[in-house]
């Protein structure tokens, strides 16, 4: 965590050591990858014990929308953003069910807001941000019947390197992978209570994740 802060600090006092300016709106599309080895092992062991026909698949992708400002000015740029992921799984009908077509839905929402800033060297741009964002899982359930939602708030750095591919239009892209990474883990124990009846203790989880955010801007 030291080691990764320091570098993120160092990075933003590069940014603003080098000092013609353009404001632009972006609109970004982000898929994402997650790392959640202890979230999925309890919807691993929920199915063992539920014998759905139709299982819970595992978590590994997050996805939704960013939509913010960008500041460029001499090579640097300073971005704010709002943005959404989401992600929506579904069981279907426990085979020792006297019920039938029952939907049990684990529904994956986050919201936040970035602040980040990004060194250009021609059309590539490396950059970092800062982040709070609040996390919800909402767990409904048919059979058994139980529901009830978990959150946690908590803030995160992004590092990205970005390629532009500049036009003489009105819009141009980019496209951006990253490495998203949360400053508090978040414990999965009470979401094991509700869903296999007893938890095995802490089961604390960061969901930190990498993907690649196709972004669109006014202007180039």
């Amino acid at each position: 965590m030291a080691i990764r802060n320091t570098l993120v600090l160092c990075l933003w006092i590069t940014l603003f050591a080098n000092t013609e300016a353009q404001f632009r709106i972006s609109v970004a599309y982000e898929p994402g990858y997650l790392h959640a080895t202890a979230h999925n092992q309890l919807i691993s062991r929920h199915n063992e014990l539920s014998m759905y026909e139709q299982e819970f698949r595992s978590l590994h992708f997050l996805h939704g929308l960013v939509v913010g400002g960008r500041y460029d000015f001499d090579g640097i740029a300073i971005e704010l953003n709002l943005f959404t992921r989401m992600a929506n799984k579904q069981a279907r009908t426990p085979a020792l069910s006297s019920l039938s077509d029952v939907k049990n839905r684990l529904n994956y929402s986050s919201y936040g807001v970035a602040f980040g800033a990004e060194a250009m060297f021609g059309p590539v741009g490396i950059g970092s941000d800062i982040s709070y964002q609040m996390r919800r899982i909402n767990a409904n359930f048919e059979f058994p019947d139980a529901s009830e939602q978990f959150s946690q708030n908590t803030l995160g750095n992004k590092v990205y390197l970005t390629i532009h591919f500049r036009n003489e239009g009105m819009t141009s892209v980019a496209i951006r992978p990253y490495a998203q990474f949360y400053w508090d883990a978040w414990d999965q124990g009470p979401l094991d209570s509700l869903i296999n009846g007893q938890s095995s203790g802490e089961m604390p989880e960061k969901f930190n994740q990498v993907g690649i955010s196709f972004i669109f801007l006014n202007g180039n």
